[in-house]
């Protein structure tokens, strides 16, 4: 065990040392003492812990002093707080308060201070934070308008007369087969699914058409379960939004048809549906919650994962679903927030190119608010990091190990495609940092 005399340290303020003889600092609690008449005790009001000053009696001595003396003098006056090496207490931050020097000719060669700080920190303001899901939304009503405006003025230059089914079908369910494979989109997909139908609208009336199906994307109402979902119709996560991307992508790959009037057609209505994917996708974005939920403590009941479990390669998310019993991941993965972004990201630079200056502006908006604002979630989200086991083992033991949460065994399991749960393999796996 160390004596006392090891814990004294050198005195210094901001890196200038100096000898230090005595030191005291007041404690206590800051009171307020009401006396009333007729009452033989007071009232004692606390108002939490007082103000300590730290009064150091202090010198410089030697054929340096003088400048020494300087340096000291000058740390003292900087503005703000800095740090004190206090010979009794230790590092602390202060603001030096009103300090006193004196010279004595008896003692040559000597600068004697009375010092006097005050430990605390830098004073902090409210400052205002930007509600990026609210601006994502915005952003998206943008999209919204100036994509009916973009449909109304492509539409104006098509001759309806001359369409003829024949030769837009293969587009108009080419264009329906690309929603059919993302299940949130259903609402939007439920208009664009009968082919005929879209095109006795578009022959009829375009305007109306295309604000039912911006209605539809931007209007549909899904809820926020968690980061484990699935893509669903009913709920918002970022496999949805990555899908959603990814089906922006593939409406943009539908061929066109052959006769210039067709294709403007065709080339119109792409555009819409993509802009209605977009307004879906953004929606879907400033569901998703920024900030860190306090996790639930405890191992989750093994009964869970006492159902039969089938997977494969491609349904990593459900599998992750069913052994976690349930989408409510709270915790994000920075890294699968960032995959999502990205995948936004390059739908709306895939939809910008060829649109007029209003449009582009419009989708170059979105496309920046969305990705702030899922930047925002991604810093309140784990990393990922690779391990590798030792040995082989069951998920449920090397989800205990890593997170001390057994119930992770399913996002082990999704993330790293790994075909049986009883049987980890000795390979370098991906897992979220705890």
């Amino acid at each position: 065990m160390s004596s006392w005399r090891d814990r004294v340290q050198p005195a210094s303020f901001r890196g200038v040392e100096f000898f230090a003889e005595t030191g005291r600092e007041p404690v206590g609690r800051q009171t307020q003492v009401h006396e009333y008449p007729q009452r033989d005790e007071p009232m004692v009001e606390d108002l939490g812990r007082r103000t300590r000053p730290i009064r150091l009696t202090a010198w410089i001595a030697g054929d340096d002093a003088y400048a020494r003396r300087d340096d000291l003098l000058k740390v003292l006056d900087e503005p703000g707080p800095g740090e004190l090496v206090h010979p009794w207490l230790g590092r602390m931050t202060v603001t030096a308060t009103d300090c006193e020097m004196m010279h004595d000719r008896r003692e040559g060669g000597v600068v004697r201070f009375d010092l006097v700080f005050v430990a605390g920190g830098e004073l902090v303001f409210p400052a205002a934070q930007t509600n990026t899901s609210a601006q994502t939304l915005l952003a998206a009503g943008g999209v919204g308008d100036t994509a009916l405006s973009r449909f109304e003025r492509a539409m104006a230059g098509v001759s309806l007369a001359r369409l003829q089914l024949r030769n837009v079908r293969s587009m108009l369910q080419g264009v329906a087969g690309e929603l059919s494979r993302v299940p949130v989109l259903r609402d939007v997909f439920a208009l664009v699914q009968d082919a005929q139908a879209v095109f006795v609208m578009l022959r009829n009336a375009p305007d109306t058409f295309a604000r039912a199906l911006l209605n539809a994307a931007g209007g549909a109402e899904r809820l926020f379960t968690g980061f484990g979902s699935v893509a669903s119709g009913e709920a918002v996560s970022l496999s949805g939004i990555e899908s959603q991307a990814r089906a922006i992508l593939g409406v943009g790959r539908v061929v066109l048809p052959a006769d210039s009037n067709s294709a403007a057609m065709g080339s119109a209505y792409r555009g819409l549906v993509q802009d209605a994917v977009l307004l879906s996708m953004l929606s879907d974005v400033a569901q998703v919650p920024v900030g860190r939920p306090a996790s639930k403590s405890g191992v989750p009941e093994v009964g869970v994962l006492a159902d039969v479990v089938q997977t494969s390669a491609t349904d990593a998310w459900a599998l992750a679903d069913a052994l976690l019993a349930g989408p409510e991941r709270k915790i994000p993965v920075a890294d699968d927030v960032r995959e999502a972004g990205a995948a936004l990201s390059d739908a709306v630079w895939s939809m910008s190119a060829g649109v007029d200056v209003e449009h582009f502006e419009a989708l170059a908006q979105a496309r920046i608010r969305a990705g702030q604002h899922l930047a925002a979630v991604a810093r309140s989200g784990t990393r990922l990091v690779r391990i590798e086991p030792t040995e082989v083992m069951p998920a449920l033991v090397l989800a205990y190990q890593q997170h001390e949460d057994a119930g992770r065994a399913g996002e082990l399991l999704a993330r790293n495609r790994i075909e049986h749960p009883g049987f980890v393999p000795v390979r370098s796996l991906e897992v979220a940092q705890s």
